[in-house]
Parts: structure tokens; C-alpha cells; sequence
């Protein structure tokens, strides 16, 4: 669902942290019980087992791969900084071609001028980015042998299904990101979510969010940025009034989250970042734009795609 733009764009200092005040939700008794009943298991009534399950999921991960101008395979060429862009769900599928139509790809075929390497992969049928972690690890490490990626400037951003993705891969692998920028995403119920915000507390982390989101909510992002400042990270929110779901057409058209994303290095602290455009970042932000932005579409080897 699409929300018409309206309004300025708020900075977290309105968002201070915690989200608005909203009414008590009706009282509980202990997990599981309704009100006025007791938590405690019956002696004798039921026997309860512990169980470990683990699970695998073989899985091809094909991505289309954006080349910046100047971009050259040659050992000594420049690596370059690396965008990691998790789609929705309606990209979902098995063709890849559907990856381009929304987000920061769509962005690109309008201005082809970032200087960062992108990298999207598309996330198969029926899944959804939590349920790729290992896969989305191995891609991750696979580019950055495959393309000539500086690999303390890997950025990591992703909208709606995608924006819960950022929050699930950044707290599993953090060690892989310099900046991480999910827009109208959330904490995954089936992750111990808020508490992993722990493992990524030192990641600089920018959010985006309509105020009028109806597919998810904003609190959805204000509870994730609350809990995650508690743990002593440090988080920029920018919500959009009179926005709904398509947070992202703003954001990713917006040149200062690509400043943002190069003035973080991997290892930095959060709120210590390297100004943007220095010479790690060798076109800045406006290189000499070109009619027609290179890309491929790359499929990895067979037992290469984790």
C-alpha cells in the first residue's frame, strides 16, 4: 500500500527514543493464560519433552550486480564501497528481473551515479530474509571475493520485508557492515528480538518510516529504535508525515543517506564517522553520470551460493 508524500521530513529528535504513548493492552495472566487464571502446570497432566531442531535450507541465491562508472576488474583497480539492497515481498520469485522495480535498483535506472558497487539479491518463493541468514552470509563473502569490494565500506539497507531483513542480517552478521539503513521495517517475532539488537549495538543505524503505514506500523521501527539506543546504540529516525508504506521512494532519492553511508567505516563507532567523500570514496557522490548504468545479472556457481 502506497501513502501519498505530504509534510516535511521529522528527524528523531522527534522521535526521542520511544514511541508515542499508546493505550494499555487488555491485562494478561502469566505466558499463555488468560486473566484470572493460574501459569502453573498441573502435576500429572501432560508430560513435556525438550527438543533441538535444526534446519538447512539449500537454497540458490541468484543477485543482480550494479557497476558503478569506472568500475574495472583489473587486480589493481580501486575496490570499491558496496551496497547490500534487501527487496519486499512483492520481489519475491524466480525472475530476477522483478528485483529492479521498486527501491533503491528502480532509483538507479533513474540516476546511475552512485559510486558504490550493488548487490541485490532476490529472495525465493514463500521465503523471507530471516529464513536466509546463513545464505545471505555466504553471499556476502562470496561478493567480496568476486568483485572488487573494499570490505570496511559494506553498507546494508532493504525496505518493508527487506527493512525487517536489515535488522535480522545486521544483528546475526554485524561484523560484515559499516552502516546499516532499513526503511518501514521491524524486529521478526521469531528472532529474540528486541534483546540480539545487543550483538549490533556499535553499528551506526538510520531508520525511515511513514507515519501513516498501515502494511507496518511505525511503532514497529520506534520500539526496535528505543530498545536499541537502551543498549547504548546510536540510531537516527527520520519519519515521514502523511507518508504511508513507500517510505523508500523518498529516502532512497534523498543524496544524504549515501553521504551517511560513506562517512562510516567498519570498526568505527557510531557518531565517529570519516567525512564523507574521502579518498576511500574516489567519485563522491556525483560522478559523471552516465545515459545507461552497467549491470548484469549473476547467478553464483553451482555450490557456491551457501
Amino acid at each position: 500500500m502506497a501513502g501519498k508524500p505530504g509534510g516535511g521530513i521529522v528527524s528523531s529528535e522527534r522521535v526521542g527514543g520511544h514511541p508515542p504513548a499508546r493505550s494499555a493492552p487488555a491485562a494478561k495472566g502469566r505466558a499463555g493464560c488468560s486473566p484470572g487464571t493460574s501459569g502453573e502446570a498441573r502435576s500429572g497432566t501432560m508430560e513435556s519433552h525438550d527438543h533441538e531442531f535444526h534446519t538447512t535450507i539449500p537454497v540458490r541465491l541468484p543477485f543482480r550486480a550494479f557497476l558503478p562508472t569506472g568500475y574495472s576488474d583489473h587486480r589493481d583497480a580501486e575496490a570499491w564501497p558496496m551496497i547490500l539492497f534487501l527487496h519486499g515481498s512483492g520481489e519475491r520469485g524466480e525472475d530476477l528481473a522483478a528485483v529492479v522495480r521498486t527501491g533503491l535498483p528502480e532509483r538507479l535506472a533513474r540516476q546511475p551515479e552512485l559510486p558504490f558497487l550493488t548487490i541485490v539479491p532476490q529472495c525465493p518463493p514463500n521465503l523471507d530474509w530471516s529464513m536466509l541468514l546463513p545464505a545471505l552470509d555466504a553471499l556476502v563473502s562470496y561478493v567480496k571475493r568476486a568483485f572488487l569490494v573494499d570490505p570496511d565500506r559494506v553498507y546494508l539497507t532493504g525496505l518493508s520485508m527487506g527493512g525487517y531483513g536489515c535488522w535480522a542480517f545486521a544483528s546475526s552478521h554485524p561484523e560484515h557492515f559499516a552502516a546499516v539503513a532499513p526503511i518501514c521495517g521491524g524486529g521478526d517475532e521469531r528472532l529474540d528480538f528486541p534483546g540480539r539488537l545487543r550483538r549490533m549495538a556499535r553499528l551506526p543505524v538510520w531508520c525511515f518510516h511513514g507515519e501513516q503505514d498501515e502494511v507496518v506500523p511505525v511503532e514497529e521501527t520506534l520500539r526496535l529504535v528505543g530498545a536499541f539506543r537502551e543498549l547504548g546504540g546510536e540510531a537516527r529516525c527520520t519519519l515521514y508525515p502523511g507518508v504511508g508504506h513507500d517510505s523508500w521512494t523518498r529516502t532512497y532519492d534523498d543524496p544524504e543517506l549515501y553521504a551517511w553511508l560513506l562517512g562510516h567505516v567498519r570498526g568505527t563507532p557510531a557518531g565517529a564517522a570519516e567525512p564523507a567523500g574521502g579518498e576511500r570514496a574516489p567519485l563522491g557522490l556525483a560522478p559523471q553520470t552516465r545515459a545507461e548504468r552497467p549491470w548484469m545479472a549473476h547467478r553464483p556457481p553451482a555450490g557456491q551460493e551457501g
